[in-house]
């Protein structure tokens, strides 16, 4: 190759490199009057709002340009570089968020923005009456709120109640945005605990999961399931965001197994001049099954028979302001759910159809009992049987009728405070014997 050639080459590729650089985009920005100015719009519930919202660009207090949100809940204007208020109107009648205004400025370095939306509190506070602990109750106003990021109000120094009336089924993660103590679950208004109840989530600091199944709302606000939200605040905290956030649907619902009964059903009567004795719940004993008869008794096979109080005919000497198994199963039913190592659910056992033979007998057109065909009909007393045993243990555990810490724990006097019993013997709450 000659060395004119070369220099040739070498001016040619000069010339490209020359012609390519010529061509390389400026910064869009760079020498241009006009920016492109985006605000993007998440909702109360934390979604895009894709309708309802109009974008208004303000400067000295005179709308320059507004701009309806889209599907993305974004809504994007080209106008001259400078500074901008955003401000936000709501189309939809009745609806009204709360947002930062201050935080809501854009400028020419600023061009994009995003503005969360926040519920307010629903209406006037409610009044109801709270145990605060063993010997005392108050009543507390309690604010109503809706699904979504709420701007709320805490009492400092005190637990502050909020009531939340869920419109759709599914799994609620419940937080709080601020300094607090805790938050958790209370029960319902018309029977706020002083114990808190709610399922942690795992791995999210003051997180608790809320399952509302689809048969806890109705079409009609007044028929539907309510929660009690309680947050403790910390020291010197008087606001922040509750957040109520829908995060999955519930779980496919899986069909109820009836237990199968293992006893053979024979009449029983209650001995002539039988004196019943009653277990102290605060101690332990043994009960051995006595294989031929299907019958448990005090002790040894020998001992004394150990009985149920499982006929409405009971009803009259069931302590702890309980009933009959009877009279309870006819209240809510009896059952028990099983879970995998993952806390879901993955079987379930219902108990009433092998407690209804049990409780064979005659009843009246209202379904009042006449008599057993089983059950004594002077006490309502039937023997213990592993049916029996299997029943109440299992029901106990899954509604936690022995758990102190649960709103479903049974012992409660008259006055309305809990007994301490022993754990392991709690389950024969409805038992006595027959005293030798």
């Amino acid at each position: 190759m000659t060395i004119k050639r070369i220099l040739s080459l070498a001016l040619a590729v000069l010339m490209v490199c020359s012609v390519l650089c010529g061509c390389t985009p400026e910064n869009p920005d760079t020498g241009s009057a006009n920016a492109n100015y985006k605000v993007t719009v998440i909702g109360a519930d934390g979604n895009p709002m894709t309708t309802g919202v109009v974008v208004k660009f303000m400067q000295n207090g005179v709308q320059q340009a507004m701009q309806t949100v889209d599907a993305s809940g974004l809504a994007a204007k080209e106008l001259p570089k400078g500074d901008y208020i955003v401000e936000l109107m709501f189309t939809v009648s009745g609806e009204s968020y709360g947002y930062d205004k201050a935080a809501c400025v854009l400028s020419a370095e600023k061009t994009e923005l995003t503005i969360e939306l926040l519920n307010s509190v629903v209406g006037k506070p409610e009044v109801h009456n709270v145990k605060v602990d063993e010997n005392t109750n108050r009543d507390y106003e309690m604010y109503n709120v809706v699904a979504g990021k709420t701007s709320v109000t805490l009492t400092e120094g005190d637990r502050t109640f909020f009531i939340f009336t869920p419109r759709k089924a599914g799994i609620y993660e419940v937080s709080f945005t601020g300094d607090i103590q805790s938050i958790g679950y209370y029960g319902a208004p018309y029977f706020v605990n002083n114990i808190d109840v709610g399922k942690r989530v795992e791995g999210k600091e003051n997180t608790i999961q809320l399952d509302v199944l689809p048969g806890m709302i109705s079409e009609d606000v007044t028929g539907t399931g309510q929660y009690v939200i309680g947050v403790d605040g910390a020291a010197g905290t008087v606001e922040g965001i509750l957040n109520i956030l829908w995060v999955a649907e519930i779980p496919p619902e899986i069909p109820v197994t009836p237990y199968q009964r293992t006893h053979e059903l024979k009449v029983f009567k209650m001995p002539e001049n039988a004196k019943i004795a009653e277990f102290d719940l605060n101690k332990k004993y043994d009960l051995v099954l006595d294989e031929a008869t299907g019958y448990y008794h005090l002790n040894s096979v020998d001992g004394p028979l150990v009985l149920v109080r499982i006929g409405t005919f009971a009803d009259s000497s069931v302590k702890y302001i309980l009933s009959s198994f009877h009279t309870m199963m006819m209240g809510e039913g009896m059952m028990c759910w099983y879970y995998n190592d993952k806390g879901e659910v993955e079987r379930k056992v219902g108990f009433n159809e092998c407690m209804l033979q049990y409780l064979d007998g005659e009843t009246t057109g209202r379904g009042d009992v006449v008599s057993y065909t089983y059950v004594d009909n002077d006490t309502g007393l039937y023997p213990l049987t592993e049916d029996l045993r299997h029943i109440i243990t299992e029901t106990g555990k899954h509604k936690g009728w022995f758990d102190f810490d649960s709103m479903n724990y049974l012992f409660i006097d008259d006055l309305g405070n809990k007994s301490t019993v022993d754990p392991e013997t709690a389950w024969l709450f409805n038992c006595c014997y027959i005293e030798e």
